[in-house]
């Protein structure tokens, strides 16, 4: 479901249905949240969860697709 949301933003028809790019941001998405969940559960948690998210995502980010 997720990617196919992703393929769409991609560019849905005109790509090739062995693309392997949606799956990619999808698995690097999921990546990013693995990352940051015990990345924030060891800190004071003084920032939120949403900041080591914006961290781990921003390690992958490219030409603003994810």
């Amino acid at each position: 479901m997720l990617t196919e949301h992703v393929r769409h933003r991609l560019g849905g028809e005109h790509l090739e249905p062995t693309d392997p790019r949606p799956a990619s941001v999808v698995g690097a998405a999921f990546a990013c949240v693995q990352a940051a969940r015990p990345a924030y559960l060891a800190s004071d948690r003084g920032e939120p969860l949403a900041r080591y998210l914006d961290d781990a995502m921003a390690a992958v980010r490219q030409d603003g697709v994810i």
